[in-house]
């Protein structure tokens, strides 16, 4: 779906928003289709999804090819080889009460859902970018602990596995702190929670993985895994040369990137902005430490998520994905979620082949 349903839309005011479909490929598709996963335990008689599958419907002539409720979140995969076919987005009606998105020059605020949307949703269109080029497979370290969400975990799994005979350790929390990390190209810490993930590894944890990336290891920090690579919080690794932006309590969205010519270089010729799956991320400024370089800016937020009684403004044109150096080691953080936006499947392969790379980076 373009545009997810959230959970504060009252079950009265449902029926307005879904008055009307639209179809990016085709005006009259060959099959429309509604996930349950995207309304949780709705109920598949529900007079809500009934409502949904009727105004679909009614686009379709072709009374064979009509709606098909896909059941569960094992359907992602049938909506994602369909999606170039078919994807069908929702826009809301005239007399809906949702906020608009506001257009102010570049800004573009989004309202939140209340609930993470589903990466399948982010309206791009598939593969984005060029498949990645690797020389050699790749040996990745994966924390899988608490601070960790399993779906983070296996998104991660699932981008390694597209670089041939790459091999993903997960280690849990007391290993990060007991494991010889040298023989690994780099280390994953996924979506979830900063400070829990923090908590869980201990001083023991944080120490070998400052150590190891300071003697030339990689680090990738996703969501959470950016919040924990920064340097402004007492439990934080102190890798990246960043402090974050509050609130951090933003909501879930699918939000407007823009890469810059460091991050064309780094994931491939891409100059136009493109959407991606974002949820709470961290937002970033420089945080003036001496003793690291500054990081480089990769991709830009060009569109924001703003909840209500935020302040509007904080998020636009402020560097969702960036990149620095600690001591002799590569560190790349990613505030959203493209290990599991749609269109974007070869974007955390190329991130993993520029940390995996030995040749020094100037500072």
């Amino acid at each position: 779906m373009r545009r997810a349903l959230s959970r504060w839309s009252s079950t009265s005011r449902r029926p307005p928003l879904v008055s009307r479909f639209s179809f990016r490929k085709r005006p009259n598709p060959a099959l429309a289709f509604l996930c349950r996963c995207t309304y949780g335990t709705t109920n598949a008689n529900s007079p809500f999804l009934k409502t949904r599958s009727s105004c679909a419907n009614d686009t379709i002539s072709n009374m064979k090819s009509r709606t098909l409720l896909a059941l569960g979140l094992g359907s992602l995969s049938l909506m994602s080889a369909l999606a170039p076919l078919v994807w069908a987005q929702t826009e809301p009606a005239a007399t809906t009460t949702e906020t608009p998105a506001i257009k102010n020059d570049k800004i573009i605020v989004l309202k939140p859902s209340s609930k993470s949307i589903v990466g399948a949703d982010v309206p791009n269109d598939a593969n984005l970018f060029e498949p990645v080029k690797a020389t050699r497979p790749l040996k990745v370290a994966l924390y899988e602990g608490p601070g960790s969400g399993d779906s983070g975990v296996e998104a991660v799994s699932s981008r390694v596995a597209m670089i041939p005979g790459s091999v993903v350790t997960r280690l849990k929390p007391e290993e990060i702190g007991t494991t010889d990390l040298t023989p690994f190209d780099f280390v994953v810490f996924s979506g979830g929670s900063g400070s829990a993930q923090a908590k869980a590894i201990g001083d023991k944890g944080l120490q070998n993985v400052r150590t190891y990336v300071k003697n030339g290891g990689g680090y990738l920090g996703i969501c959470a895994g950016a919040y924990l690579a920064c340097s402004n919080y007492p439990w934080s690794l102190g890798i990246l040369n960043a402090k974050t932006v509050q609130p951090w309590l933003r909501g879930s969205a699918a939000l407007q990137l823009e890469l810059t010519e460091e991050g064309r270089t780094t994931f491939g010729d891409v100059k136009k902005p493109f959407f991606v799956r974002y949820h709470n991320g961290p937002v970033i400024q420089p945080d003036n430490k001496p003793d690291l370089p500054p990081y480089k800016v990769e991709a830009w937020f060009r569109t924001e998520a703003v909840r209500e009684g935020n302040k509007q403004g904080l998020m636009v044109d402020t560097p969702a994905v960036v990149s620095g150096i600690y001591g002799k080691g590569r560190v790349l953080t990613i505030s959203p979620h493209p290990e599991d936006s749609r269109g974007l499947e070869n974007f955390v392969p190329h991130a993993m082949v520029w940390l995996s790379d030995k040749t020094p980076v100037a500072k």
